[in-house]
């Protein structure tokens, strides 16, 4: 009874909103640049490193919240472009007017996990979420040319409406000044996170990994430092390592010389970096039943990637050849750092600036 009445009051909400929506754009002008910050935008890096480059170039724009209120929903009305991030709360319950122009810049490089329409189970519940979710979206941006492809098919749009325009939170790697310590031999260990049946998240065995990894690699000098993905940072006490959750990634990246992780995208990221990337799969089988992946790590990189720590140490101390280079070359070749004027020009030629 209690789940009947709270699916009412989300439909009866929702059209409440549409409504306000659909009658302040009758009355508004669509003139408005309009980012949308979700509670993860600070830490994923691309809506402020795209603030960053408006402001430099004097561009005008309104930075506005992602959930469902009043303010928000009526601000939404004056938007000629919208930029986000991810699914929002607030543009995955209103259905926009076409005249909208929403810019899904997306907060991971590459393609890993499978996402969008690529990741539904097929049911006819399932699209229509998905639908909802990326249904106003006009324009998605990739981090390398070999994806429109995948972008297109997993967000439904023509292959024209997805733009090779790089990560723009990668710009700033190119400028900034880091180094790795000649004597730092530190191992960033970034796993993503698990979905339960309520599509709540978790991460597991993060404890136990770094016990294990510890026992094999600390004796050659390896120092571990964990980062864990921005949605499941809490309830977590970590021992004989660094904890790098709310650390820059930048500073991760460029100080660490190894990085393991699972089903997480942030190697795409550290492929810009010289060092060398591991993947620890324990649990391929039933993540590819839940979630799936375009590519196996354990097929296509098997001298750096293992089912258990243990071999995966032996890896690690073995292989020394860095393998950025590849993984750069094939997902994240348009982040050249140069990213962010192009998706400012894009942006100007939506809105009629040149």
């Amino acid at each position: 009874m209690l789940s009947l009445l709270a699916r009412i009051f989300k439909t009866v909400k929702r059209m409440f909103f549409q409504c306000i929506y659909s009658l302040d754009c009758r009355v508004n002008t669509q003139d408005e640049l309009i980012i949308v910050y979700s509670p993860s935008s600070e830490k994923f890096k691309n809506l402020p490193s795209l603030c960053k480059v408006l402001q430099e170039n004097g561009t005008k724009h309104k930075v506005i919240e992602s959930t469902l209120t009043l303010a928000n929903v009526r601000r939404l009305s004056r938007a000629k472009v919208l930029c986000i991030d991810q699914a929002t709360e607030l543009t995955s319950n209103l259905v926009l007017i076409n005249t909208t122009e929403v810019i899904q810049i997306w907060h991971a490089g590459g393609a890993y996990k499978k996402f969008g329409y690529d990741a539904s189970d097929g049911s006819v519940s399932d699209l229509k979420r998905i639908k909802r979710i990326h249904g106003n979206t006009k324009w998605v941006i990739t981090s390398s040319m070999k994806l429109v492809d995948v972008y297109s098919r997993a967000f439904m749009l023509p292959r024209n409406r997805v733009l090779p325009l790089g990560l723009i939170r990668t710009d700033e790697y190119y400028t900034a000044k880091t180094h790795k310590s000649a004597s730092s031999k530190i191992i960033l260990y970034a796993p993503t996170f698990r979905t339960n049946r309520d599509n709540s998240r978790y991460v597991a065995g993060v404890e136990l990994a770094v016990e294990i990894l510890n026992t094999y690699l600390k004796p050659f000098g390896y120092l571990m430092a964990v980062r864990l993905h921005p949605s499941v940072r809490d309830n977590l006490q970590l021992e004989n390592c660094y904890d790098w959750s709310d650390r820059p990634l930048l500073d991760c990246l460029s100080e660490a010389i190894v990085l393991i992780t699972d089903y997480s995208s942030v190697f795409f990221d550290y492929s810009l970096f010289d060092g060398r990337i591991f993947w620890y799969i324990p649990d391929g089988k039933a993540y590819s039943v839940e979630r799936g992946t375009y590519f196996d790590p354990l097929v296509e990189f098997p001298g750096y990637s293992s089912t258990n720590l243990k071999d995966l140490s032996f890896k690690i101390i073995n292989n020394c050849e860095s393998n950025t280079k590849d993984i750069k070359e094939r997902f994240m070749d348009c982040c050249d750092g140069n990213s962010g004027a192009r998706l400012l020009r894009h942006i100007k030629n939506i809105v009629g600036e040149r």
